[in-house]
């Protein structure tokens, strides 16, 4: 399964590419308020992600993973320097587009969701951490049991 992936997304991986500079070239001219420094932040995603391609290409899944984070992230950032102030643009009536200032919470809300991430965030990240050593190791075929010889059997349904 994990080669048949790998080799779907070297496939899908260079058709999305396409799609996403169109996509970013599009927002950055119909959007940009900050030229400059969102030409970076796309320019550092579309360089992630054809690292990312490669590495897939390579096998170093490890290094796809990180490149394909770092891709996310200058997204993330691009979109946002393309559009700030505004969060949603309204492509019919300008009065209706979605800035930061209308979209934020209180401030209120904000000191407890703050508290909230300060006290939850390092149990998410214990629990995290539990889960990737419990699972940090690749099965084998070999280490599957048949269902045919015992462990996955369902049980037989006694006549009564």
């Amino acid at each position: 399964i994990r080669v048949r992936s790998n080799k779907i997304a070297g496939q899908v991986g260079l058709v999305a590419a396409v799609l996403a500079v169109l996509f970013g070239v599009w927002t950055q001219l119909a959007h940009s308020n900050n030229t400059i420094v969102s030409v970076v932040f796309l320019a550092v995603a579309v360089l992630a992600w054809v690292g990312a391609l490669a590495a897939n290409r390579l096998g170093r899944e490890g290094w796809a993973f990180l490149a394909s984070s770092i891709t996310m992230l200058g997204v993330v950032a691009f979109l946002f320097a393309c559009l700030f102030p505004n969060v949603m643009p309204s492509s019919t009536i300008a009065e209706a587009t979605l800035t930061i200032r209308n979209a934020s919470s209180t401030e209120y809300t904000l000191m407890v969701m703050t508290w909230v991430a300060v006290i939850l965030t390092p149990v998410v990240l214990v629990y995290q951490s539990w889960s990737y050593w419990v699972f940090r190791k690749r099965l084998s075929p070999s280490q599957i049991p048949n269902p045919e010889h015992g462990a996955l059997d369902l049980p037989h349904e006694v006549n009564a």
